[in-house]
């Protein structure tokens, strides 16, 4: 526990310390104010214009301190499915990869500073959407590569194949990327999911710092907010849990019935447990789909949401 903790604390110093060069190069390119013009004594002063500035560079700076560490967690707590992860880093990719294609093709064409921005954003989201892809190819259900919480589902159904008797719990332990899963199940329990290869949360880590890099250095980093709706929803959702108000077990993962084959909810709050809550349960890949449904539907409605707001902000 103590391991854990010492990296939990080292990965939230170094989103930070990161965050803070990237808003020292933010302050560098942030244009300046504009102001009224000074007016001749004993003239009539007209009706006063207002600024047209960023947000204070303190604010901002905190501002992007949050955004980073909100991304670089929100998909690794939306988690525990098959194809989740990498299904929600894909559709956001590929959501950021059509606002920046957008706005190379119409705001910012008449503008360098932004055409820069939106195409070291495009760098980095088509290489990570394409590689994505491959991966969701193997982490589709049932999967071959597996994600922390998604392999606690595969270890489960594995020790409860096992012979056990009422007194005995078997313990399964699976090697992952910086992160062990140990998982006691009895011979009760299980879960869906078959895996060959563990993999930690290195991928979910690296894919939400992607998406933060990209939208605060292409500046449109509250347009990518808009594409994490359903992580908001999961993370604001989570709170009780997250801060210890309503207990919190390490994996808050649904339950799987060996019998019918489908995903019963579990009384955690998180979205993926709030969704057999709403529709009942159902197998593993329709819960997916469901989720990545939920995520594609609001990606969709940000592109609407932005160009409302266009006008009256930014």
């Amino acid at each position: 526990m103590a391991g854990q903790r010492s990296e939990h604390m080292q990965s939230a110093w170094q989103a930070v310390l990161a965050m803070h060069a990237l808003s020292m190069r933010g302050r560098q390119v942030r244009p300046p104010c504009r102001r009224a013009p000074a007016l001749p004594v004993g003239s009539i002063r007209p009706a006063a214009v207002p600024a047209v500035c960023d947000v204070p560079s303190a604010c901002r700076q905190v501002f992007m301190v949050m955004l980073v560490i909100f991304c670089t967690n929100a998909i690794n707590i939306l988690a525990g499915v098959n194809g989740l992860e990498a299904g929600q880093t894909f559709i956001i990719a590929c959501a950021v990869t059509c606002h920046n294609l957008l706005a190379l093709a119409g705001p910012a064409a008449g503008r360098p500073g932004a055409i820069d921005g939106h195409l070291f954003s495009l760098y980095l989201m088509l290489p990570l959407a394409t590689t994505t892809l491959g991966l969701l190819v193997f982490n589709w259900y049932p999967s071959q590569v597996l994600h922390a919480p998604a392999g606690a589902l595969a270890c489960r159904r594995t020790c409860a194949r096992l012979p056990c008797s009422a007194s005995v719990v078997k313990m399964c332990s699976c090697a992952c990327v910086k992160t062990a899963v140990r998982v006691q199940v009895c011979r009760d329990g299980g879960c869906s999911g078959g895996a060959q290869v563990f993999v930690g949360d290195t991928f979910t880590y690296f894919a939400g710092m992607t998406f933060a890099v990209a939208g605060i250095l292409g500046h449109f980093s509250e347009t990518l907010l808009l594409f994490f709706i359903p992580q908001l929803l999961n993370f604001v959702y989570s709170l009780p849990q997250l801060t210890k108000i309503v207990p919190c077990p390490r994996h808050r993962l649904p339950r799987f019935d060996p019998s019918s084959g489908l995903l019963h909810a579990t009384p955690n709050w998180n979205l993926v447990n709030l969704t057999l809550h709403l529709l009942g349960p159902c197998s593993e890949e329709a819960l997916c789909m469901r989720l990545l449904g939920f995520q594609a539907v609001c990606c969709t409605s940000a592109f609407g949401i932005r160009q409302a707001a266009t006008g009256w902000y930014k």
